[in-house]
């Protein structure tokens, strides 16, 4: 904004502009691959029925009675 009032250069032609265009492309690319890893981790997981997680011994549970 200052340049293009107080030195008339245009704005488009800066490389601060392309270089925010281009993080901006590069966030979004970023944002959807995490996307599609997370839907073919879920897949993956549902087609071999097996748990995302496995709890092999809970430490320091109290019993509970009733």
């Amino acid at each position: 904004m200052i340049r293009r009032v107080f030195f008339n250069i245009s704005v488009l032609a800066s490389p601060f502009f392309q270089m925010s265009v281009m993080f901006f492309i590069l966030g979004f690319q970023s944002i959807l691959m995490g996307l599609i890893a997370e839907l073919l981790v879920r897949t993956y997981h549902e087609s071999q029925q097996k748990p995302t997680y496995r709890v092999r011994a809970v430490l320091g549970k109290k019993s509970r009675s009733r």
